[in-house]
Protein backbone atom coordinates (compact mmCIF):
# COMPACT_ATOMS: atom_id res chain seq x y z
CA UNK A 1 0.00 0.00 0.00
CA UNK A 2 2.62 2.48 0.60
CA UNK A 3 4.52 1.73 -2.33
CA UNK A 4 1.84 2.49 -4.79
CA UNK A 5 1.57 5.82 -6.65
CA UNK A 6 -0.11 6.80 -9.25
CA UNK A 7 2.78 6.93 -11.39
CA UNK A 8 2.21 2.98 -10.45
CA UNK A 9 -0.89 3.05 -12.84
CA UNK A 10 -1.17 0.93 -16.17
CA UNK A 11 -3.60 0.97 -19.23
CA UNK A 12 -6.29 -1.61 -19.42
CA UNK A 13 -7.75 -1.58 -15.66
CA UNK A 14 -7.05 -5.03 -13.44
CA UNK A 15 -9.61 -7.39 -12.24
CA UNK A 16 -8.85 -8.20 -8.36
CA UNK A 17 -10.37 -11.01 -5.86
CA UNK A 18 -10.84 -10.86 -2.31
CA UNK A 19 -12.19 -13.76 -1.21
CA UNK A 20 -15.73 -14.42 -2.87
CA UNK A 21 -15.45 -10.83 -4.18
CA UNK A 22 -13.82 -9.59 -7.23
CA UNK A 23 -13.62 -6.32 -8.85
CA UNK A 24 -13.09 -5.88 -12.42
CA UNK A 25 -12.40 -2.27 -14.48
CA UNK A 26 -11.02 -4.37 -17.03
CA UNK A 27 -13.53 -3.69 -19.38
CA UNK A 28 -14.16 -1.42 -22.45
CA UNK A 29 -13.77 1.91 -20.96
CA UNK A 30 -13.47 0.72 -17.51
CA UNK A 31 -11.59 2.58 -15.18
CA UNK A 32 -10.68 2.05 -11.67
CA UNK A 33 -7.33 0.51 -9.86
CA UNK A 34 -5.74 0.18 -6.83
CA UNK A 35 -8.28 -2.08 -5.36
CA UNK A 36 -7.78 -2.80 -1.33
CA UNK A 37 -9.35 -3.95 1.78
CA UNK A 38 -9.29 -1.40 4.46
CA UNK A 39 -11.09 -3.15 6.82
CA UNK A 40 -14.14 -5.93 6.85
CA UNK A 41 -16.60 -4.96 4.08
CA UNK A 42 -14.32 -2.01 3.41
CA UNK A 43 -12.99 -1.98 0.07
CA UNK A 44 -11.05 1.58 -1.71
CA UNK A 45 -10.02 1.63 -5.16
CA UNK A 46 -8.70 4.96 -7.01
CA UNK A 47 -10.44 6.57 -10.09
CA UNK A 48 -7.17 8.99 -11.16
CA UNK A 49 -5.60 8.08 -14.26
CA UNK A 50 -1.57 8.12 -13.79
CA UNK A 51 -0.76 11.77 -13.44
CA UNK A 52 -4.30 13.12 -14.68
CA UNK A 53 -4.79 16.71 -12.94
CA UNK A 54 -8.48 15.36 -12.64
CA UNK A 55 -10.66 12.54 -11.50
CA UNK A 56 -14.53 12.28 -11.37
CA UNK A 57 -15.29 9.09 -13.35
CA UNK A 58 -15.06 5.38 -12.50
CA UNK A 59 -16.83 1.97 -14.51
CA UNK A 60 -16.21 -1.52 -13.24
CA UNK A 61 -18.20 -4.58 -12.13
CA UNK A 62 -18.46 -5.97 -8.77
CA UNK A 63 -19.24 -10.07 -8.75
CA UNK A 64 -20.25 -11.96 -5.99
CA UNK A 65 -22.75 -15.09 -4.59
CA UNK A 66 -25.24 -12.19 -5.59
CA UNK A 67 -26.18 -13.04 -1.83
CA UNK A 68 -27.64 -9.34 -0.99
CA UNK A 69 -24.69 -8.69 1.57
CA UNK A 70 -23.79 -4.74 2.11
CA UNK A 71 -20.69 -3.56 1.20
CA UNK A 72 -18.69 -0.03 1.21
CA UNK A 73 -17.06 1.07 -1.77
CA UNK A 74 -14.72 3.94 -1.46
CA UNK A 75 -13.65 6.12 -3.97
CA UNK A 76 -10.01 7.91 -2.38
CA UNK A 77 -9.14 10.16 -4.98
CA UNK A 78 -12.60 12.38 -6.82
CA UNK A 79 -11.75 16.00 -7.10
CA UNK A 80 -14.45 18.99 -8.69
CA UNK A 81 -16.05 22.26 -7.50
CA UNK A 82 -18.88 20.96 -4.63
CA UNK A 83 -18.39 18.54 -2.58
CA UNK A 84 -21.39 17.02 -1.26
CA UNK A 85 -24.18 14.14 -1.94
CA UNK A 86 -25.91 15.53 -4.02
CA UNK A 87 -22.66 16.44 -6.28
CA UNK A 88 -22.44 12.96 -6.39
CA UNK A 89 -25.92 12.42 -7.85
CA UNK A 90 -24.78 11.24 -10.85
CA UNK A 91 -23.48 7.92 -9.56
CA UNK A 92 -25.40 4.80 -10.98
CA UNK A 93 -25.79 0.97 -10.80
CA UNK A 94 -26.46 -1.48 -13.28
CA UNK A 95 -27.26 -5.40 -13.42
CA UNK A 96 -26.66 -5.82 -17.51
CA UNK A 97 -24.39 -2.72 -18.00
CA UNK A 98 -27.09 -1.56 -20.17
CA UNK A 99 -29.51 -0.04 -18.19
CA UNK A 100 -28.42 2.56 -15.75
CA UNK A 101 -30.33 3.51 -12.60
CA UNK A 102 -29.58 6.27 -9.98
CA UNK A 103 -27.75 4.99 -7.11
CA UNK A 104 -29.76 6.99 -3.90
CA UNK A 105 -27.76 9.47 -2.17
CA UNK A 106 -28.79 8.63 1.01
CA UNK A 107 -26.15 5.14 0.65
CA UNK A 108 -23.18 7.91 -0.29
CA UNK A 109 -21.08 9.81 2.18
CA UNK A 110 -18.16 12.80 1.27
CA UNK A 111 -15.20 11.72 3.38
CA UNK A 112 -11.65 12.66 2.94
CA UNK A 113 -9.26 11.83 0.22
CA UNK A 114 -6.26 8.85 0.47
CA UNK A 115 -3.19 10.58 -0.78
CA UNK A 116 -0.51 8.06 -1.90
CA UNK A 117 1.96 8.93 0.60
CA UNK A 118 4.34 10.60 -2.41
CA UNK A 119 3.95 13.83 -1.40
CA UNK A 120 5.35 15.14 -5.24
CA UNK A 121 2.69 13.65 -6.86
CA UNK A 122 -0.11 14.30 -4.81
CA UNK A 123 0.41 17.96 -4.06
CA UNK A 124 0.29 17.68 -7.94
CA UNK A 125 -3.30 17.36 -8.00
CA UNK A 126 -5.91 19.50 -8.12
CA UNK A 127 -6.47 23.18 -7.46
CA UNK A 128 -7.90 25.73 -5.81
CA UNK A 129 -11.66 24.74 -6.82
CA UNK A 130 -10.80 20.84 -7.49
CA UNK A 131 -9.91 19.92 -3.90
CA UNK A 132 -9.31 16.08 -3.87
CA UNK A 133 -12.25 14.00 -1.28
CA UNK A 134 -13.24 10.92 -1.24
CA UNK A 135 -16.98 9.33 -1.25
CA UNK A 136 -17.94 6.00 0.14
CA UNK A 137 -20.82 3.96 -1.00
CA UNK A 138 -23.26 1.46 0.62
CA UNK A 139 -23.70 -1.23 -2.18
CA UNK A 140 -26.16 -3.83 -1.32
CA UNK A 141 -24.71 -7.05 -3.43
CA UNK A 142 -28.34 -8.41 -4.60
CA UNK A 143 -27.39 -9.75 -7.89
CA UNK A 144 -24.10 -12.01 -9.22
CA UNK A 145 -22.84 -9.11 -11.36
CA UNK A 146 -23.53 -5.46 -10.84
CA UNK A 147 -21.88 -2.48 -13.11
CA UNK A 148 -20.95 0.63 -10.97
CA UNK A 149 -20.34 3.68 -12.40
CA UNK A 150 -20.12 7.49 -12.33
CA UNK A 151 -21.17 9.08 -14.41
CA UNK A 152 -23.37 7.24 -16.59
CA UNK A 153 -21.18 6.04 -18.96
CA UNK A 154 -21.16 6.73 -22.85
CA UNK A 155 -18.56 3.89 -24.06
CA UNK A 156 -17.46 4.22 -27.32
CA UNK A 157 -18.60 0.88 -28.08
CA UNK A 158 -22.35 2.09 -27.42
CA UNK A 159 -21.12 5.18 -30.06
CA UNK A 160 -20.90 3.11 -32.88
CA UNK A 161 -23.57 0.98 -32.17
CA UNK A 162 -25.89 4.08 -32.03
CA UNK A 163 -24.11 5.57 -35.39
CA UNK A 164 -24.51 1.70 -36.73
CA UNK A 165 -28.01 1.62 -36.26
CA UNK A 166 -29.05 4.79 -37.14
CA UNK A 167 -27.22 4.37 -40.70
CA UNK A 168 -29.54 0.44 -40.87
CA UNK A 169 -32.47 2.46 -39.89
CA UNK A 170 -32.17 5.54 -42.05
CA UNK A 171 -30.69 4.52 -45.40
CA UNK A 172 -29.95 7.98 -47.46
CA UNK A 173 -30.23 10.46 -44.76
CA UNK A 174 -27.37 9.05 -42.34
CA UNK A 175 -23.59 8.81 -43.59
CA UNK A 176 -21.19 8.03 -41.25
CA UNK A 177 -17.78 9.06 -41.48
CA UNK A 178 -13.66 9.23 -39.83
CA UNK A 179 -13.48 12.61 -39.58
CA UNK A 180 -9.88 12.97 -37.48
CA UNK A 181 -7.64 10.91 -35.62
CA UNK A 182 -6.18 10.50 -32.67
CA UNK A 183 -3.09 9.49 -31.31
CA UNK A 184 -4.28 6.33 -30.37
CA UNK A 185 -6.39 5.94 -32.90
CA UNK A 186 -4.83 2.85 -34.70
CA UNK A 187 -4.14 1.12 -31.40
CA UNK A 188 -7.64 1.21 -30.28
CA UNK A 189 -9.80 0.81 -33.54
CA UNK A 190 -11.54 3.92 -32.32
CA UNK A 191 -11.49 7.06 -34.60
CA UNK A 192 -13.21 10.29 -34.35
CA UNK A 193 -16.35 9.64 -36.32
CA UNK A 194 -19.11 11.58 -37.68
CA UNK A 195 -22.87 11.36 -38.54
CA UNK A 196 -23.86 13.52 -41.65
CA UNK A 197 -27.78 13.87 -42.21
CA UNK A 198 -28.71 15.69 -45.08
CA UNK A 199 -30.97 15.71 -48.00
CA UNK A 200 -28.95 14.66 -51.46
CA UNK A 201 -27.04 17.09 -52.77
CA UNK A 202 -24.32 19.93 -52.11
CA UNK A 203 -24.71 19.96 -48.17
CA UNK A 204 -23.06 23.55 -48.39
CA UNK A 205 -25.72 24.82 -50.39
CA UNK A 206 -27.64 24.58 -46.97
CA UNK A 207 -27.83 25.73 -43.88
CA UNK A 208 -25.41 23.85 -41.75
CA UNK A 209 -25.26 22.89 -37.85
CA UNK A 210 -22.35 21.34 -36.16
CA UNK A 211 -22.75 19.47 -33.09
CA UNK A 212 -20.03 18.21 -31.21
CA UNK A 213 -19.84 16.40 -27.87
CA UNK A 214 -17.24 14.53 -25.70
CA UNK A 215 -14.43 17.56 -25.59
CA UNK A 216 -13.91 16.02 -21.94
CA UNK A 217 -13.79 12.68 -21.26
CA UNK A 218 -16.29 12.17 -18.46
CA UNK A 219 -18.97 14.55 -19.90
CA UNK A 220 -21.17 11.40 -20.91
CA UNK A 221 -24.72 14.31 -20.59
CA UNK A 222 -23.43 16.27 -23.03
CA UNK A 223 -22.64 13.12 -25.28
CA UNK A 224 -26.22 11.51 -24.54
CA UNK A 225 -27.80 15.23 -25.24
CA UNK A 226 -25.91 15.03 -28.79
CA UNK A 227 -27.44 11.16 -29.33
CA UNK A 228 -30.70 13.19 -28.88
CA UNK A 229 -30.26 15.73 -31.12
CA UNK A 230 -29.05 13.32 -34.11
CA UNK A 231 -32.84 11.48 -33.16
CA UNK A 232 -34.92 14.64 -33.21
CA UNK A 233 -33.05 15.61 -36.89
CA UNK A 234 -33.89 12.40 -37.55
CA UNK A 235 -37.72 12.73 -36.51
CA UNK A 236 -38.02 15.79 -38.64
CA UNK A 237 -37.05 15.43 -42.02
CA UNK A 238 -38.92 18.27 -43.67
CA UNK A 239 -36.16 20.16 -41.75
CA UNK A 240 -33.56 18.31 -44.32
CA UNK A 241 -35.11 20.71 -47.00
CA UNK A 242 -33.25 23.96 -45.47
CA UNK A 243 -30.51 22.45 -43.80
CA UNK A 244 -27.50 19.76 -43.75
CA UNK A 245 -26.66 18.46 -39.91
CA UNK A 246 -23.16 16.97 -38.66
CA UNK A 247 -22.75 15.72 -34.99
CA UNK A 248 -19.45 14.30 -33.39
CA UNK A 249 -20.59 12.18 -30.25
CA UNK A 250 -17.56 11.64 -29.09
CA UNK A 251 -14.43 13.56 -29.57
CA UNK A 252 -11.84 12.76 -26.88
CA UNK A 253 -11.91 9.33 -28.06
CA UNK A 254 -8.28 8.32 -26.38
CA UNK A 255 -9.71 10.01 -23.17
CA UNK A 256 -12.56 7.93 -22.89
CA UNK A 257 -10.63 4.47 -23.99
CA UNK A 258 -8.49 5.23 -21.41
CA UNK A 259 -10.98 6.27 -18.55
CA UNK A 260 -9.39 9.66 -17.93
CA UNK A 261 -12.15 12.72 -16.91
CA UNK A 262 -10.95 15.27 -18.88
CA UNK A 263 -7.73 15.58 -20.92
CA UNK A 264 -7.08 13.38 -23.54
CA UNK A 265 -3.84 10.69 -23.51
CA UNK A 266 -0.23 11.71 -24.49
CA UNK A 267 1.41 9.97 -27.25
CA UNK A 268 3.27 7.98 -25.12
CA UNK A 269 0.14 7.09 -22.66
CA UNK A 270 2.12 7.83 -19.36
CA UNK A 271 3.91 10.82 -20.63
CA UNK A 272 2.10 13.77 -18.87
CA UNK A 273 -1.23 14.47 -18.06
CA UNK A 274 -2.06 15.10 -22.00
CA UNK A 275 -4.04 17.88 -23.47
CA UNK A 276 -6.91 19.70 -22.51
CA UNK A 277 -8.71 19.63 -25.71
CA UNK A 278 -11.76 22.06 -25.22
CA UNK A 279 -9.35 24.35 -23.94
CA UNK A 280 -6.42 24.53 -26.74
CA UNK A 281 -8.03 25.47 -29.91
CA UNK A 282 -5.80 28.25 -30.83
CA UNK A 283 -2.79 26.18 -30.80
CA UNK A 284 -4.34 23.05 -31.82
CA UNK A 285 -1.66 21.00 -30.45
CA UNK A 286 -2.98 17.26 -30.94
CA UNK A 287 -3.67 15.42 -34.03
CA UNK A 288 -7.44 15.13 -33.49
CA UNK A 289 -7.46 18.91 -32.98
CA UNK A 290 -5.97 19.42 -36.08
CA UNK A 291 -7.93 17.12 -38.68
CA UNK A 292 -11.14 18.55 -37.24
CA UNK A 293 -10.68 22.17 -37.98
CA UNK A 294 -9.78 21.69 -41.12
CA UNK A 295 -12.82 19.33 -41.88
CA UNK A 296 -14.49 22.64 -39.91
CA UNK A 297 -12.67 25.33 -42.29
CA UNK A 298 -14.42 23.33 -45.15
CA UNK A 299 -17.84 23.08 -43.86
CA UNK A 300 -18.01 26.64 -42.73
CA UNK A 301 -21.08 25.92 -40.46
CA UNK A 302 -23.75 28.58 -39.75
CA UNK A 303 -23.99 27.56 -36.22
CA UNK A 304 -21.61 25.60 -34.17
CA UNK A 305 -22.84 23.55 -30.80
CA UNK A 306 -20.68 22.81 -28.35
CA UNK A 307 -22.24 20.16 -25.48
CA UNK A 308 -20.37 19.91 -22.22
CA UNK A 309 -21.47 19.32 -18.86
CA UNK A 310 -20.08 19.96 -15.21
CA UNK A 311 -20.31 18.13 -11.92
CA UNK A 312 -21.70 21.23 -9.80
CA UNK A 313 -24.21 23.56 -11.43
CA UNK A 314 -28.24 23.55 -10.69
CA UNK A 315 -28.70 25.81 -14.23
CA UNK A 316 -27.87 25.35 -17.58
CA UNK A 317 -25.09 27.86 -18.56
CA UNK A 318 -25.17 29.21 -22.31
CA UNK A 319 -21.75 30.51 -23.61
CA UNK A 320 -22.12 32.64 -26.05
CA UNK A 321 -21.39 36.34 -27.77
CA UNK A 322 -24.66 38.99 -27.13
CA UNK A 323 -26.60 40.23 -30.05
CA UNK A 324 -30.37 39.93 -31.31
CA UNK A 325 -29.69 36.97 -33.12
CA UNK A 326 -28.11 34.70 -30.32
CA UNK A 327 -30.88 36.01 -28.06
CA UNK A 328 -33.05 35.13 -30.67
CA UNK A 329 -31.86 31.43 -30.80
CA UNK A 330 -31.70 31.36 -26.83
CA UNK A 331 -35.41 32.06 -26.34
CA UNK A 332 -36.21 29.43 -28.74
CA UNK A 333 -34.46 27.21 -26.37
CA UNK A 334 -36.04 28.46 -23.22
CA UNK A 335 -38.98 27.46 -24.63
CA UNK A 336 -38.26 24.33 -25.32
CA UNK A 337 -35.20 22.54 -22.67
CA UNK A 338 -37.09 22.78 -19.46
CA UNK A 339 -34.80 23.88 -16.92
CA UNK A 340 -33.22 27.13 -16.19
CA UNK A 341 -30.52 28.42 -19.63
CA UNK A 342 -28.66 31.02 -17.85
CA UNK A 343 -26.86 33.30 -19.90
CA UNK A 344 -23.16 32.67 -19.27
CA UNK A 345 -21.50 35.52 -21.18
CA UNK A 346 -18.87 34.71 -24.25
CA UNK A 347 -17.47 31.66 -24.84
CA UNK A 348 -14.27 31.66 -21.94
CA UNK A 349 -10.83 31.84 -22.84
CA UNK A 350 -8.66 30.17 -23.07
CA UNK A 351 -10.08 29.54 -26.81
CA UNK A 352 -12.93 27.20 -26.72
CA UNK A 353 -14.16 25.69 -29.83
CA UNK A 354 -17.35 28.23 -30.37
CA UNK A 355 -14.76 31.27 -29.69
CA UNK A 356 -12.05 30.18 -32.14
CA UNK A 357 -14.67 29.18 -34.51
CA UNK A 358 -16.12 32.72 -34.99
CA UNK A 359 -13.03 34.63 -34.73
CA UNK A 360 -11.65 33.06 -37.39
CA UNK A 361 -14.33 33.64 -39.38
CA UNK A 362 -15.20 29.60 -39.37
CA UNK A 363 -18.29 29.59 -37.79
CA UNK A 364 -21.48 32.53 -37.93
CA UNK A 365 -22.89 31.31 -33.82
CA UNK A 366 -21.30 29.36 -31.77
CA UNK A 367 -22.41 28.32 -28.15
CA UNK A 368 -20.80 25.91 -25.41
CA UNK A 369 -23.66 24.88 -23.54
CA UNK A 370 -23.10 23.27 -20.17
CA UNK A 371 -25.62 19.98 -20.35
CA UNK A 372 -26.76 19.80 -16.64
CA UNK A 373 -25.40 16.39 -15.73
CA UNK A 374 -26.97 15.99 -11.96
CA UNK A 375 -30.54 16.68 -12.86
CA UNK A 376 -33.29 14.58 -14.19
CA UNK A 377 -36.24 15.96 -16.30
CA UNK A 378 -39.61 15.45 -14.79
CA UNK A 379 -40.93 11.99 -15.04
CA UNK A 380 -37.64 10.54 -16.60
CA UNK A 381 -36.24 7.80 -14.12
CA UNK A 382 -32.78 7.35 -15.83
CA UNK A 383 -30.48 10.21 -16.49
CA UNK A 384 -29.47 9.03 -20.07
CA UNK A 385 -33.55 9.04 -20.75
CA UNK A 386 -32.87 12.78 -19.09
CA UNK A 387 -29.90 13.58 -21.80
CA UNK A 388 -31.47 12.75 -24.69
CA UNK A 389 -34.66 13.79 -24.27
CA UNK A 390 -33.11 16.89 -23.47
CA UNK A 391 -31.23 16.24 -26.64
CA UNK A 392 -34.16 16.70 -28.58
CA UNK A 393 -35.50 19.96 -26.96
CA UNK A 394 -31.81 21.22 -28.02
CA UNK A 395 -32.95 20.29 -31.33
CA UNK A 396 -35.98 21.72 -31.81
CA UNK A 397 -34.83 25.19 -29.91
CA UNK A 398 -32.17 25.50 -32.16
CA UNK A 399 -33.76 25.35 -35.40
CA UNK A 400 -36.80 27.41 -34.16
CA UNK A 401 -34.49 29.93 -33.59
CA UNK A 402 -32.28 29.65 -36.80
CA UNK A 403 -35.75 29.92 -38.67
CA UNK A 404 -36.44 33.30 -36.68
CA UNK A 405 -33.14 34.64 -37.85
Amino acid sequence: MGTWSYADWKPGGERVSFGDLTFDSMLHCGNAHDFVEVGEGHYRFRSRVHLAPYAWRFLFTVESPGDGREITLEVADFNHEGRTPWHESATVHSLDGNTWRPFDTGRLQIVEWTPTGHREIDEAYGDATHIPYGVRYRLRLDAPRIWFASPTPFTLQYRDRLLGELVRTHPGAVEVSVVARSAHSETTGYPVTMARIAAPGDCRERRRVFVIAGEHAAETAGMYACEGFLREVLANPTWLQGYAFFFVPVFNVDGVFFGRSYFNVSPRIIDGPGVNLSATWAERPAPEQRDLWSFLRWLRPELLVSLHNGRHRRAMDQFCDPGPETDAINEALRRHVGFALADAGPPRTPARLPREAMDRGVAQHGFLTETLLLCRLPGMHTFRDSYVELGRRFARGYVEGLDAI
